[in-house]
């Protein structure tokens, strides 16, 4: 085979790599106020297993190319007392259904970054300081109640920098918890 045979097959292979590799669109599920189940969350979080892999197939070659998706993701309304990181019972209780879906099956090899969010009530620094008060809260109370290894989950606070109404900065459904499924 000559050389720009050679480049011409790689080419091919490549382009159709790129053209043939799925990319999932899916939005966030937000849960908002409802009070999901341990199916909900698990189905929410965990990948299908058809976007695992992507195959395609070129002239007899027939490699795996991993699919590129966005990651699995929720958010929740976790409520806190007022200018707090103390859960109220509302609260644990939906983080009770959250720490069985951890521990499931289709879960339990996942690791998870826990994202926490306020309005835009506050001050800038002052809500950032919250939000990661509040996302640790969350990790605090999986590892300590539902068995979850703290390795398996990180935290970050956001702040008001993530708005889910924007047109609404000071709106309670800006308050929440986001779960993201961060890979194994």
């Amino acid at each position: 085979m000559t050389t720009k045979k050679f480049i011409n097959a790689i080419m091919i292979i490549f382009c159709t790599a790129c053209m043939t590799v799925t990319v999932n669109a899916q939005e966030d599920i937000n849960f908002g106020s409802k009070i999901p189940d341990v199916e909900d969350i698990t189905n929410a979080l965990a990948p299908a297993e058809s976007e695992k892999n992507v195959k395609y197939k070129t002239r007899g070659f027939k490699p795996e190319v991993p699919a590129i998706e966005k990651p699995k993701a929720i958010s929740m309304e976790i409520k806190f007392e007022r200018n707090s990181y103390r859960l109220t019972s509302n609260a644990r209780m939906l983080l009770d259904i959250v720490g069985q879906s951890f521990n499931t099956d289709r879960l339990n090899q996942y690791r998870f970054i826990i994202e926490g969010h306020t309005d835009a009530s506050g001050d800038d620094s002052y809500n950032m300081r919250l939000s990661k008060q509040r996302a640790e809260a969350v990790k605090k109370y999986l590892v300590q109640k539902h068995n979850v290894s703290s390795s398996r989950l990180n935290t970050i606070g956001k702040g008001e920098y993530e708005l889910l109404d924007q047109e609404n900065p000071e709106s309670g459904r800006n308050r929440r918890v986001r779960i993201v499924n961060s890979g194994r």
